[in-house]
């Protein structure tokens, strides 16, 4: 939503929608592709296994029954670990959940898919966030991304992906924000455990009016 809310197109943001959302190319010379069309996803998985094309098919429609919850859960709060665990208990095949929340990327495409070319298929997308096929977890990640991409397609940003920094530079000036650059930051003044300022290595200090929000590791914060 947040594209949609800071209107981010009238500052040069603009999605580019390609048909195939991407392709694995194998040693052996083959390939397999996911499209915007998911009988066309289904055909490319197909010619390695058919069965694995109805796995993939049924992981799919999955996803698209829960795409709205999903989406309000990544766009909320998390949940503690004993809310979720009473949510799952109370649901049918709570604990099939349970153990799917636990599960490796490696283990849940062994269980799904005959194929290693399919199997490398939906589980690319952990390695691009930096799991290991054997990281608690994986198996939402490579469901989620790998579904997502079929359901929503693989955009790109038009220009490159440093037009999306640069439209959310043009809504912050144009709504009176001030983008300093080569300004480090020496420390954050508090007073009555309250951030007051933020000094600059330079000795210029930054009143705060509401809070200070920081993208720096807590540690180094």
């Amino acid at each position: 939503p947040v594209p949609r809310e800071l209107d981010l197109q009238q500052h040069g943001f603009e999605l580019i929608h390609p048909q195939i959302g991407y392709t694995h190319v194998y040693p052996d010379g083959r390939s397999l592709s996911v499209h915007r069309d998911i009988e066309q996803s289904c055909a490319s998985i197909a010619r390695f296994s058919s069965r694995d094309a109805q796995t993939y098919r049924d992981r799919c429609a999955r996803f698209a029954a829960q795409a709205e919850e999903f989406a309000g859960a990544i766009n909320s709060p998390p949940q503690s670990p004993a809310q979720q665990l009473t949510m799952q208990a109370a649901m049918p095949g709570g604990l099939d959940e349970y153990r799917f929340a636990l599960q490796s990327m490696r283990a849940w495409a062994q269980d799904g898919f005959e194929s290693e070319h399919s199997r490398a298929l939906v589980g690319t997308w952990c390695a691009h966030v930096g799991l290991s096929p054997d990281d608690v977890g994986g198996a939402g990640v490579a469901w989620s991304f790998a579904t997502v991409i079929q359901q929503f397609g693989n955009n790109v940003v038009k220009g490159g992906m440093r037009q999306l920094p640069l439209a959310l530079a043009g809504y912050l000036k144009a709504h009176g924000g001030e983008i300093l650059t080569d300004a480090r930051v020496a420390k954050i003044r508090v007073e009555r455990d309250k951030a007051v300022a933020v000094q600059l290595a330079d000795g210029t200090s930054i009143d705060v009016g509401g809070l200070v929000v920081s993208g720096v590791d807590p540690q180094q914060l």
